[in-house]
Formats: structure tokens, C-alpha cells, sequence
């Protein structure tokens, strides 16, 4: 089950320390699932996924999701 399961939302997407999402996805048995989420959901139609998914920011999501062949 995701770590994040049940916490504030905000702590993903709103305004507080994107560290701080960073340190509990580091622990998640999902983490990889869940930025792989991130990047399917925006490869499959004009979807742009904001905050911090699978331990990344949007930045870092699409270069690791290049880097592993999931994006273009």
C-alpha cells in the first residue's frame, strides 16, 4: 500500500517542502508504480501531472520516464 495513502494531499501537490514528499516516497513499496502512473496518465492526452509522484518532481519524472523508455 502506498505511504501516502490517507495524508494530506497538500503535502504532494500544495505548498510545503517538496522534500518532504521526496523522504516518505523514498520509503514506498510503490514508488515506482506511482511515477509510472504519472507519466501514462499525461502520455494519454493533454494532461500535464503536477507535484511530486513516485519521489519526483515533473522534471525528474520525465527525465527518468526518457531515460527508461516511457517517454518520447
Amino acid at each position: 500500500m502506498a505511504l501516502c495513502r490517507g495524508m494530506d494531499t497538500n503535502t504532494f501537490f500544495g505548498l510545503v517542502k517538496p522534500s518532504e514528499a521526496k523522504e516518505i516516497c523514498a520509503c514506498c513499496e510503490v514508488r515506482i508504480d506511482c511515477a509510472i502512473e504519472a507519466v501514462e496518465i499525461e502520455m494519454s492526452g493533454p494532461h500535464e501531472v503536477h507535484g511530486v509522484w513516485g519521489g519526483m518532481g515533473t522534471t525528474a519524472r520525465h527525465k527518468w520516464a526518457r531515460e527508461n523508455g516511457l517517454m518520447p
